[in-house]
């Protein structure tokens, strides 16, 4: 018979320490929540209902990095858009506007726990951070430009990092 791997056994031992914290408290006690079991990127809360029926629900814990390089994303796309504002719309500077929408949708994607949030979020900041470089020396140098860039490079490397650590995920892309 195959064992089961030691992360499966870890979360179980939290989840029988989280059953007998219940018991302790009063297991009968409506709205008792316990949150256990941090491990392998899984968060399991146990619940006491008001009727006294235990129930455990378990969620997809995201990283500090990811939620970072979200959030990075989700401000390029919001500056990208803003150049709308402060410059005239030359093709360039919607193509930008263009980007930031993308960027700002790839940002709300890695706040789910997919895999495939990584690849878009290490890919299409590669693709949009060359477009930048090339915009800046070429066509229009900028502050946009260079905020931009930066943020694209911190974004792919905490991306490929984490695709190469092998984040683990709930549910398939």
């Amino acid at each position: 018979m195959r064992k089961p791997p030691k992360q499966f056994i870890a979360q179980r031992k939290c989840l029988a320490s989280g059953i007998s914290k219940l018991f302790q408290k009063g297991f009968g006690q409506g709205g008792a929540r316990i949150k256990a079991c941090a491990s392998a990127g899984n968060r399991e809360a146990l619940t006491c209902a008001e009727s006294g029926k235990l129930e455990v629900q378990m969620e997809q814990a995201l990283s500090p990095a990811r939620k970072l390089a979200a959030g990075l994303m989700l401000i390029s796309g919001v500056t990208h858009v803003a150049q709308l504002a402060v410059y005239p719309a030359h093709a360039h500077v919607v193509t930008a506007a263009i980007f930031g929408l993308l960027y700002f949708s790839i940002g709300l994607y890695l706040l789910r726990p997919k895999r495939a949030a990584l690849w878009c979020a290490a890919l299409f900041p590669l693709i949009g951070g060359s477009l930048g470089i090339y915009r800046f020396i070429v066509l229009q140098p900028n502050p946009f430009t260079v905020f931009h860039v930066i943020i694209d490079i911190a974004v792919i490397s905490i991306c490929v990092r984490l695709l190469l650590k092998r984040e683990v995920s709930v549910s398939p892309a």
